[in-house]
């Protein structure tokens, strides 16, 4: 017998103990947060994940948790979990699926995605049960502080206002239906979020996004792109070379992180002629239209 109640702030300190001990298995993790507490509680709250949350207990001890990052702009909510870890997975999961989704109002739910490791077969058979289809498949990639020594530095420009324009049509035709629209993304830049840029002929031609969490001595290249009629000449090179020593300027970043799709041959190559590290392969679900639960 399992008793679910809406998670509380009071129920952080346990969910995030709960949640690091499981996502550091690949038969249980969800892409959206990382195993390491503080990068889990941050992200729990940042974005208010933990106020549309339930837990699952079974005499006292939590057995069970799921949570949703509700975008009411977009009219998206993101499946963060479900985790448990019992034999009873199924009864736990379709639970706090339902309890969930109940507590987020519609016009958040229009589209609903998943995302988690490809060795996580519970979350994937939940995904299909449930009408969600395969996105696509990513490979999460590590590069350390002690590999920058083999990088030199690039010779992109940090985006200045005039060009803001033609970032945000770049940006928005390079990565359609993102979490991370243009004008948000613009709207955002600051201290610990940048975006530097390759200009020929006073056009944006390439660019790279960047965000540093120093609270947690971790950065990542969230968007790389380009124009068409600037690939092959290494400007994707130069700019992510150029992300790389402004990440590590932050004396608290350790490690920075990207995700790249599966299927872009052509940037798995260029991570890799740079010494990034495969991490973590994943894969991600989406579903157009609420539950009929």
């Amino acid at each position: 017998m399992f008793d679910y109640s809406r998670a509380s702030r009071d129920d952080l300190a346990a969910v995030v103990e709960f949640i690091s001990a499981l996502n550091a298995k690949a038969e249980h993790r969800i892409g959206y947060v990382g195993d390491n507490r503080e990068e889990i509680g941050r992200d729990l709250v940042e974005y208010g994940a933990i106020d549309n949350a339930f837990v699952a207990k079974h005499e006292g001890e939590l057995v069970g948790f799921m949570a949703m990052d509700v975008d009411e702009e977009l009219g998206r909510s993101y499946l963060l979990g479900p985790w448990a870890n019992l034999s009873d997975w199924d009864e736990i999961a379709h639970r706090l699926v339902d309890e969930c989704i109940a507590i987020v109002s519609g016009g958040a739910v229009t589209q609903l995605d998943m995302f988690f490791d490809v060795a996580n077969d519970n979350v994937s058979k939940l995904g299909n049960t449930l009408g969600f289809e395969t996105y696509k498949d990513v490979r999460t990639l590590r590069f350390d502080r002690s590999d920058l020594n083999n990088i030199e530095p690039g010779t992109a420009t940090p985006l200045e206002t005039r060009h803001h324009d033609a970032l945000v049509k770049l940006h928005d035709r390079t990565f359609p239906n993102t979490y991370l629209p243009g004008a948000r993304m613009i709207a955002g830049l600051g201290e610990n979020k940048v975006c530097f840029v390759r200009i020929e002929s006073d056009e944006v031609v390439g660019y790279v996004y960047l965000e540093v969490d120093d609270t947690i001595g971790s950065a990542s290249v969230e968007f790389l792109g380009t124009e068409n009629r600037a690939r092959g000449r290494g400007i994707g090179t130069d700019l992510v070379r150029t992300g790389l020593h402004w990440m590590f300027d932050f004396e608290s970043v350790s490690e920075t992180w990207l995700v790249v799709d599966e299927d872009n041959a052509g940037a798995r190559r260029l991570y890799d002629r740079l010494g990034w590290t495969e991490v973590h392969r994943l894969t991600s679900m989406r579903r157009s239209g609420g539950l009929d639960r």
